[in-house]
């Protein structure tokens, strides 16, 4: 109820919530990138890749993206900072801005079950992992009030979430609401769902992690705040990805907003821009190009994958190619260019989507 709440508090129209919804999601972007990224002369490529993404759309329109994606960024802020406010903050907006809480919700609380084993201070640890999950709960309990003030049931959302298609038919048949929603569905998949599976391997059977700490170690077993969050990340991606396959059906509808339209992808972007080599990226980045390709040629579903239809999804693809290439080109003019180029494309995208919203066409998200 977090969305509602917040447009009912401001009074505005549809047009302002509009506006609020997009300065929100640029001023969490650029919070992102200030605790996260470490080089600052490449800042400038990031919040121009970043905020006029072809998904951009999905901050514009009055959906809870933006309020979602300010409340994990806030949560994250609290995470590297070492500053527990921002994180309380953060985890109870998030319970309070969408049911997909439980997807974060349940990772932070995994991890804080493997980092238990790791420990030497049980007690002290317990405590923190308590600290850790009690603004979800508190967050889930003002939901609830809010709910039952508001319906006078206390199951109003389990009532109406019974109309929701679903099924629980595991299939290769995938389809979505739209081509457009199809085609970056299909870029969700291969560059956000599939890196997660990697990179959780990576980071998990490391040598740094909490698998492989000795246990009769008189060492406190330590992880970075970058990692956490990027464990968190991973985590709900996968997650995401999982309940999408085994609960709707072949269904993609929705995926790209529940997955790449999060602080999750950015992070994921980041962390593996910032701690593998050029070459790992632009090798795994081919790997993955060549996967989506075959899965295109594949799928019966989607029509002519060569239209006008799938330029969001080449256009997702062009940001990732920019991200490996713009920081290794000296000349600004040439930088500055295809910065110019992309967000040019990407307005024209975000434009076409924005008006099949306001014409009431065929949904998208």
């Amino acid at each position: 109820p977090l969305f509602p709440l917040v447009w009912k508090a401001l009074g505005l129209n549809s047009i302002g919530i509009s506006i609020f919804n997009f300065l929100l999601f640029c001023f969490s972007v650029s919070l992102l990138l200030k605790v996260f990224l470490k080089k600052e002369q490449n800042l400038w490529v990031y919040i121009s890749l970043f905020i006029a993404s072809p998904f951009m759309v999905f901050f514009i329109i009055p959906y809870s993206e933006s309020v979602f994606f300010f409340s994990v960024t806030l949560l994250f802020y609290g995470v590297m900072k070492n500053k527990y406010p921002y994180y309380f903050a953060g985890g109870i907006l998030i319970s309070m801005a969408r049911s997909a809480s439980f997807f974060i919700a349940i990772p932070i609380l995994i991890l804080e079950i493997i980092f238990l084993f790791s420990r030497t201070k049980i007690s002290l640890a317990i405590k923190e992992s308590a600290l850790k999950i009690l603004p979800f709960v508190i967050g889930f309990l003002v939901v609830l009030c809010i709910q039952y003030y508001y319906s006078n049931s206390w199951n109003a959302f389990l009532e109406a979430q019974a109309h929701w298609p679903k099924s629980t038919i595991i299939t290769l048949n995938f389809v979505d609401w739209s081509f457009e929603g199809f085609g970056l569905a299909c870029f969700a998949i291969f560059f956000a769902a599939i890196p997660a599976f990697l990179l959780f391997f990576n980071l998990i059977f490391s040598d740094k992690s909490p698998l492989n700490f000795p246990l009769n170690s008189k060492e406190e077993f330590t992880i970075s705040p970058e990692k956490y969050i990027t464990l968190i990340s991973v985590f709900y991606l996968i997650l995401i990805f999982i309940y999408t396959l085994l609960a709707r059906g072949g269904s993609l509808n929705s995926f790209p907003r529940y997955s790449l339209a999060t602080p999750f992808f950015y992070v994921i972007i980041l962390y593996v821009s910032q701690n593998f080599s050029l070459k790992k990226q632009a090798l795994y980045s081919l790997i993955l190009l060549v996967l989506l390709v075959a899965f295109l040629a594949w799928v019966s579903y989607g029509g002519d994958k060569i239209s006008f239809y799938y330029l969001g999804m080449y256009l997702s693809l062009f940001s990732m190619v920019l991200l490996l290439l713009l920081p290794q080109i000296k000349i600004l003019a040439l930088r500055i260019s295809l910065i110019a180029v992309f967000v040019f494309l990407s307005i024209i995208w975000n434009s076409y989507l924005l008006n099949i919203f306001l014409s009431d066409g065929w949904i998208f998200t």
